[in-house]
């Protein structure tokens, strides 16, 4: 009975755990099917997204512990416990490390790369938070009617802000997906993708529970994210090499 009990009790971690993997094996599906549209081989796009993945998580687990590093240096178990804490802007800077690499090596192209996986990254997104949402234990600040759900074990409605960044993350993929044929130069779904999701994460940070000032630490860090991808994107608008015709009639052909 005692190991039933202690099972139940880690039950919304393993599907925590569960729900981003099945995310993670959904972005890498479709962008490796997607990838001989974008010039890339299967098998290296196969690959790349192993390590790009791995840098993304490695990442995300640093840039939460670190500013707690003396406790976990204490408990250093507490490092694999992955579930209890991870940060997207770290994993932005983990997997752009990766594919800097990558690009680097001359292993794959930079652009055609995020082209590649950033429409299917938002849709990971989406994924990953309706799971949250299913689990019921990602909810957000005081919520009035009828705006808000009464989650399990509480008594008040929440704002369901993981269903929000869901139906956003979704509605971006379905942009991206539109802009792939409209794009003026390699990279520029990627850099859409380190704009626009920024933002929306940002926003949906104003329903979240916040027991500080705004804006929070989360959405500067946005906001810094945001301005050097547009940056980066107006420069390239001026300097980067467009799209030839060829490359655009085959997107076309291939939808």
């Amino acid at each position: 009975m005692e190991l039933i009990l202690w099972l139940l009790d880690r039950l919304p971690a393993v599907s925590d755990l569960l729900t981003l993997f099945a995310a993670a094996w959904l972005v890498t599906w479709l962008a490796t099917r997607r990838a001989p549209a974008e010039g890339l081989a299967r098998e290296r796009i196969d690959d790349a997204a192993f390590w790009l993945g791995l840098g993304a998580l490695v990442g995300a687990r640093l840039g939460y512990i670190l500013p707690d590093a003396p406790t976990y240096l204490r408990y250093p178990l507490d490092l694999v416990r992955i579930q209890s804490g991870l940060s997207f802007h770290s994993a932005v800077a983990g997997a752009l490390a990766v594919a800097g690499w990558f690009a680097w090596r001359g292993r794959l192209p930079l652009g055609p790369m995020a082209d590649l996986f950033a429409p299917y990254l938002a849709l990971g997104i989406a994924l990953q938070r309706v799971g949250c949402l299913i689990r019921g234990d990602c909810f957000g600040a005081l919520a009035p009617p009828p705006f808000g759900i009464i989650f399990p074990g509480l008594s008040q409605p929440r704002y369901p802000a993981e269903l929000y960044e869901a139906v956003l993350a979704l509605g971006l993929f379905g942009l991206l997906r539109l802009w792939r044929k409209r794009r003026r130069f390699p990279g520029e779904l990627g850099l859409a993708f380190l704009v626009a999701y920024p933002l929306l994460r940002a926003g949906v940070d104003f329903f979240r529970i916040n027991l500080g000032g705004w804006p929070t630490q989360d959405q500067l860090m946005s906001l810094g994210i945001v301005a050097v991808a547009g940056a980066v994107w107006a420069w390239r608008v001026r300097t980067g090499a467009p799209l030839n015709d060829r490359e655009r009639l085959r997107e076309v052909a291939e939808g």
